[in-house]
């Protein structure tokens, strides 16, 4: 490898999915990462257990696992490598693509706020809408994947578009930049489900998206593979 690609940041999705930003040291030098598969990761004193607590309650890190409910290294270093090939700041992994939909939702949404969805977006992320989004007191609209469809549903409360690019499963590819324009001018987060084209075929976080979501049984499985 020459000086030139051994440059993370000359590095193509190939290699970032294999060594994200940089190589880490793994168990007993393994090239793949290994499947840890243990719910439990032991302290060898109590001392170091009181010693973790603390930090912990003073948001340090000491180590990074105690148990496996709140993640373990397999996790830890696919989330790495999917913020590499993705150029995102981190990664969280979900036990489904609609766990992770529901939570970016839930996260940022505000009561008595407003979220606008496109009309091609997953059936079951609209279905959350219809059926669930009122129970929290929030409000919605479901508009046509075009920019100005989008800016006409603005709303003084409105502070989530959720899209999705391209769509599922008719396959429009919507105007990313625009979007992020018209989101951007009124200072309203913008979320994109990009499941079907995977940070090989685009990288919404370069066009100015805030989060991006996948779900990684799909599409994206295939190119880690």
């Amino acid at each position: 490898m020459s000086k030139q690609t051994s440059n993370p940041k000359n590095w193509k999705p190939a290699t970032l999915a294999i060594h994200g930003l940089g190589r880490l040291p793994k168990a007993h030098h393994s090239v793949s990462t290994p499947i840890v598969q243990t719910s439990n990761f032991y302290f060898d004193t109590a001392d170091e257990v009181e010693d973790f607590m603390r930090a912990k309650g003073q948001g340090k890190v000491i180590r990074e696992h105690e148990y496996a409910r709140y993640g373990n290294p397999t996790q830890a270093e696919t989330e790495r490598k999917l913020a590499a090939i993705e150029g995102a700041e981190r990664a969280v992994l979900y036990s489904s693509g609609m766990a992770a939909v529901l939570l970016v939702i839930m996260t940022y949404m505000k009561p008595g706020g407003h979220i606008i969805f496109t009309g091609d977006c997953y059936r079951q992320t609209r279905d959350f809408a219809t059926n669930f989004l009122g129970k929290f007191g929030i409000g919605y609209s479901i508009v046509d994947p075009t920019a100005e469809a989008i800016e006409k549903a603005i709303k003084p409360e409105t502070n989530i578009i959720f899209t999705e690019s391209p769509t599922n499963p008719y396959l429009r590819v919507l105007d990313i930049p625009a979007i992020v324009k018209v989101a951007r001018g009124r200072k309203i987060l913008t979320v994109i489900d990009a499941t079907l084209a995977t940070p090989y075929n685009i990288r919404p976080i370069e066009l100015g998206v805030d989060v991006v979501i996948h779900s990684a049984t799909k599409y994206l499985e295939a190119t880690m593979i």
